[in-house]
């Protein structure tokens, strides 16, 4: 089980995309079957603390 958040430069990319991506990564090499993960553009908590 793993749980993590996951910093991407989207440039279009689909969010699932990604998280398919990761997850079958994951389960691959790592033999980790159940994970949670949360994708957040790559910059976000710079823009969060500004405001």
């Amino acid at each position: 089980m793993l749980s993590a958040h996951l910093v991407a430069h989207l440039q279009g990319r689909d969010e699932q995309a990604i998280l398919a991506e990761v997850t079958e990564l994951l389960q691959e090499r790592f033999d980790i079957a159940h994970v949670t993960l949360q994708v957040e553009q790559a910059g976000f908590h710079e823009q969060v603390h500004q405001h």
